[in-house]
């Protein structure tokens, strides 16, 4: 007993398209999964957290920041905060920092990333301060109405 198969040009066509897709496909997922490994290579001052929540004016806000700055080059360089004359920190011949530091503000502030040498502000960062809305708030309208 003799089996034909019928072979059909377009079941055939369709293989080897399906067989095209599936490869772009596994190189497209490749080629993400390996942009997605590389390294952020970000220049800037990066200060964690950015704000600071008091529950009243006048009050001051205590807080460990994480502050990170990546630099393209080794400089000598120091960090200072807007409403200060003296440095927090300084650094001799690096590119990037990550170091904690206890603050104690009672305004907005900035930090500044200030060459040591030519006292050129390399970069900035803002820090706020936002005062926590009250819980109870008086309402703008009556309960009743006379529609």
């Amino acid at each position: 007993m003799k089996i034909k198969l019928k072979y059909n040009i377009k079941n055939k066509y369709w293989f080897f398209r399906f067989n095209e897709y599936f490869i772009c496909g596994i190189l497209v997922f490749i080629s993400l999964s390996i942009s997605s490994s590389e390294v952020d290579e970000t220049f800037g001052l990066f200060i964690r957290p950015k704000s600071c929540v008091i529950e009243e004016k006048k009050q001051h806000c205590e807080v460990t920041i994480e502050v990170q700055w990546k630099l393209d080059g080794n400089r000598d360089v120091c960090l200072y905060i807007d409403n200060q004359v003296r440095e927090l920190a300084c650094w001799q011949q690096r590119s990037s920092i990550i170091e904690n530091f206890s603050i104690d503000v009672e305004t907005n502030v900035k930090f500044y990333l200030k060459d040591k040498v030519t006292n050129e502000i390399i970069y900035s960062a803002p820090f706020s301060l936002y005062l926590k809305l009250a819980k109870y708030r008086k309402k703008r309208r009556n309960p009743w109405s006379f529609y």
